[in-house]
């Protein structure tokens, strides 16, 4: 079955152009980016959550430091902690009305930890950026875009 599924990155078309900008490496996280980000958390928590969103605000100052430290290092080994990729699943009904014995009407909403959600915009505040520079996003797209709808 998994063959079936894994595409065959023989045909995946790439370009070698050497004019389209290339991202080899993520940029460092400093501790003022991550103290921001922190103090940006909406006062919400998952239940994953080794500490509530509150304790990780009000004692950001020892906590963006180690932050910062553990997102360079995911970023230089190109790897992403195991446990911070656990996320707790809970199906929401798309509208009220709907036959809630049908699973087609519902979607699921994925919850990871607050550690994990930092560690993600860190990321993607340094991918988006490389994306819009080559021009790769679809017109049509709006998930990852500033002022727009998923």
């Amino acid at each position: 079955m998994r063959a079936q599924l894994t595409p065959d990155l023989s045909q995946v078309q790439t370009t070698n152009d050497p004019s389209e900008p290339c991202l080899d490496s993520l940029a460092e996280v400093s501790v003022a980016e991550v103290s921001k980000l922190i103090s940006r958390l909406p006062n919400k928590s998952s239940p994953l959550d080794y500490l509530h969103t509150s304790v990780i605000k009000s004692c950001s100052d020892v906590l963006a430091p180690l932050i910062a430290r553990l997102a360079n290092l995911s970023f230089a080994e190109g790897r992403f902690p195991d446990r911070f990729k656990l996320a707790q699943v809970t199906p929401l009904i798309k509208k009220d009305g709907l036959d809630s014995n049908d699973p087609a009407n519902y979607r699921s909403i994925s919850n990871l930890n607050t550690i994990s959600n930092v560690i993600e915009r860190l990321c993607l505040s340094r991918i988006l950026p490389h994306v819009a520079a080559t021009g790769r996003f679809n017109p049509l797209q709006s998930a990852y875009k500033k002022h727009h709808s998923t």
